[in-house]
């Protein structure tokens, strides 16, 4: 039980400090948590489908990397209750990771062990590389007694766009979604080409991932 322990507390990145009250009268279901995280941060490659225009300026909200950053700037772009959803303009610009890390921080507030997990998708429609660089949330399921991978930024948008058939909220072991060891060891073994992995069509292979970085403990 201790590791489950170990993830109910908040790390640095994690604990919302001084905007703890922030996170009162949120939902207590997991697809609540979810919406709730859907309708605070846009993520930046999919602007354009938000009808959503992001002026330069406006990229350096990317940075705002720790759950204390990231909601004072929510609450700049709109002071509404978090449980209230913004329109995408008055959303925080974001990357994959930030829906991560916003949901492990809610999870952990109401004590569910939760924890960020770098992986590759494969469900996103991407040719080359074909399973790309991905920041997901993992938390503990008290009755399935197992952890469950949950894509906080996977919404309807996305889904209807992508025609996607897996279940965001439960990312099983036959969804095309690789843990990043997992795809490591693969590789390795050459039971999978490193050129399917990337972040980017000119980044892909092994180089970028068979790096020391890549053993920091997550968040």
């Amino acid at each position: 039980m201790f590791i489950q322990e170990y993830y109910a507390q908040h790390s640095v990145i994690t604990d919302p400090r001084d905007n703890v009250h922030l996170f009162d009268g949120l939902p207590r279901d997991l697809p609540g948590l979810v919406k709730t995280v859907q309708g605070l941060l846009v993520y930046i490659e999919w602007a354009k489908s938000y009808n959503l225009r992001v002026p330069e300026e406006r990229r350096k909200e990317l940075y705002l990397r720790s759950v204390p950053q990231m909601l004072g700037h929510i609450l700049v772009l709109d002071p509404s209750p978090l449980s209230v959803p913004r329109p995408p303009e008055r959303r925080k610009v974001s990357i994959c990771r930030d829906f991560a890390v916003l949901l492990v921080s809610m999870l952990r507030h109401q004590g569910i062990p939760a924890r960020l997990r770098i992986g590759f998708a494969g469900y996103f429609g991407a040719k080359r590389p074909r399973y790309w660089d991905h920041r997901i949330t993992e938390y503990w399921n008290e009755g399935l007694n197992r952890w469950v991978l949950v894509d906080a930024m996977v919404d309807d948008l996305h889904r209807k766009a992508l025609n996607l058939k897996i279940d965001p909220l439960n990312i099983t072991d036959d969804s095309p979604f690789i843990l990043a060891g997992d795809a490591w060891r693969r590789c390795r073994a050459g039971k999978a080409d490193p050129e399917d992995f990337g972040d980017s069509p000119s980044d892909r292979g092994m180089p970028p991932y068979d790096m020391p970085c890549y053993t920091i403990l997550m968040p």
